[in-house]
């Protein structure tokens, strides 16, 4: 007996994940989605085999605790339909924290990009521990040097209110670069000083 041949339409779709769903896991988290898509009743696109399991690709999970204001993830659908009805129906059965913000279909499958080359835009937020503790000067700091062989690009330093400071920075998607060791690299800004009170990552590039 011949397969029956079902057409695949694949749909980028971009989330934000914040406030408390940023502690949500990975794995947790493609359960919600799945529960979603299913409530909200998409005509998705199984894979074939003995256990046939929902199709989408989600290639680079956040780590627990840190936001999220672009993901991207893709979404393999047996029928087209409007993409502005799957982030309307969609964000129906989201939780707070989890909100769809863009769908797009893909009309030439265009893979989620990947590889080492892949850069993470990040924003680290610290919170000054001792009010009394002089504001160093952020342009003395030897950043480079100490995180050197880490692929952090374009570091940017601001002090935005009284006792916080922001960092806005790329990293290699692959790097194993810890917030205390980037700390380090600021010199005087280390773990007795400050603590990171929120990371965001912001896009991928």
């Amino acid at each position: 007996m011949n397969e029956i041949l079902v057409e695949k339409f694949v749909y980028r779709i971009t989330m934000k994940k914040v406030g408390a769903a940023k502690f949500i896991s990975h794995l947790d988290l493609l359960d919600i989605l799945k529960s979603a898509i299913g409530c909200a009743g998409l005509p998705v696109y199984y894979s074939k085999g003995f256990n046939p399991t929902m199709k989408m690709s989600y290639p680079y999970p956040l780590p627990v605790g840190v936001s999220g204001q672009n993901e991207v993830f893709d979404l393999y659908l047996n029928k087209k339909i409007p993409a502005a009805s799957i982030a309307r129906n969609l964000n129906k059965y989201l939780m707070d924290g989890i909100h769809i913000i863009e769908v797009g279909r893909i009309e030439k499958r265009r893979p989620i990009k990947g590889g080492q080359n892949v850069k993470t835009s990040l924003i680290m937020t610290l919170l000054r521990l001792n009010d009394d503790e002089k504001m160093p000067d952020y342009t003395l700091c030897p950043i480079s040097e100490i995180l050197n062989g880490d692929n952090v690009d374009d570091i940017d330093v601001k002090y935005i209110m009284s006792g916080m400071v922001r960092i806005s920075f790329k990293l290699c998607i692959d790097s194993k670069l810890k917030p205390q060791k980037f700390l380090s690299g600021l010199a005087v800004l280390d773990d007795r000083t400050y603590r990171v009170a929120a990371v965001t990552r912001v896009s991928l590039s």
